[in-house]
């Protein structure tokens, strides 16, 4: 059972996520990262796990073969914090 802090958090973390919305929205490249500066902001085992599983997927930047494969922050944010409400997570 959540407790009044537990709810307290889960809103503030909700309106983080609101408010990474509201900015893909108005700038949509402001919400992408390349797959480097998502290693470099996230824990490198988590990402591995998700990516493997599909959880997180890039989406190519353009038509090359070395073009850039880019992640939403958003969906990564919103993965951890379903995590977190679940109680999941890498065991």
């Amino acid at each position: 059972m959540m407790n009044i802090r537990d709810i307290q958090n889960a809103l503030i973390e909700s309106a983080d996520l609101v408010a990474l919305a509201v900015c893909r929205r108005n700038a949509p490249k402001s919400d992408m990262m390349t797959r480097r500066k998502l290693y470099e902001s996230y824990p490198n085992d988590w990402l591995d796990y998700h990516i493997k599983r599909k959880n997180i997927r890039g989406i190519k930047a353009g038509a090359a073969k070395n073009s850039a494969i880019l992640f939403s922050r958003l969906e990564v944010e919103a993965l951890l914090k379903a995590e977190k409400i679940d109680g999941a997570g890498l065991k």
